[in-house]
């Protein structure tokens, strides 16, 4: 008998677990097997021992440890996590906002970009209206200097004469014009209306 037994103790396996980190009024299960013996050998069945440490409000912490025939193992048990009451979700409230209405901001902008393009071809048409107006007084310069009291010139007098013919009531139309441009572009662009109106549609914004 004796041989025997000692025979079926080197068939099983032992468990020696420790509880020293439990709190008080935990509980521990093998399975679904309650453990009330620690500190001791136990004697388990080889194969792989599903521990439980279960405790309030803490979350069920496990240990999966395997057991050889004949072999002795020791596990030290903690608790799981903690566990508290969930978060509460705060309610979405809903605000409602006033949308501007679309069709209003395109003559807004539509307003301001033709001002500026006009006042940026006014600008361009003074620039040139004052380049051809230095190129008139340079070619009034040499008619002076190439043509005499009686309207009498050589070549240089008469291709001066020539050009301002042209260049002089273009210099002056350039800078009229541009000056007018100008203007205009700076009245587009200041009087365009600075926010667009609403129509009354209200679109519902989620805040929490």
């Amino acid at each position: 008998a004796i041989d025997k037994a000692s025979a079926l103790d080197k068939r099983v396996g032992h468990l020696v677990l420790h509880k020293k980190n439990l709190p008080d009024g935990a509980r521990v299960r093998n399975g679904d097997t309650p453990v009330t013996i620690f500190e001791a050998p136990l004697a388990v069945d080889p194969g792989t021992q599903a521990l439980v440490v279960e405790a309030d409000g803490r979350a069920p912490a496990t240990f999966d440890t395997p057991v050889a025939e004949g072999a002795t193992v020791e596990v030290t048990l903690t608790v799981g996590a903690p566990q508290g009451p969930l978060a509460t979700v705060p309610k979405a409230t809903p605000v409602v906002r006033a949308k501007p209405d679309p069709a209003d901001r395109p003559a807004t902008s539509s307003r301001r970009t033709i001002g500026f393009v006009v006042g940026g071809v006014g600008g361009a048409a003074l620039v040139g209206g004052t380049l051809f107006g230095v190129w008139s007084l340079a070619r009034a310069g040499t008619y002076r200097s190439h043509c005499d009291g009686q309207n009498v010139c050589d070549q240089d007098g008469f291709d001066a004469a020539s050009d301002l013919k042209w260049m002089t009531p273009l210099s002056t139309v350039l800078v009229i014009g541009g000056a007018a441009l100008v203007a205009t572009g700076l009245v587009l662009y200041f009087t365009a209306p600075k926010s667009a109106k609403t129509n009354g549609r209200f679109d519902p914004v989620v805040r929490f």
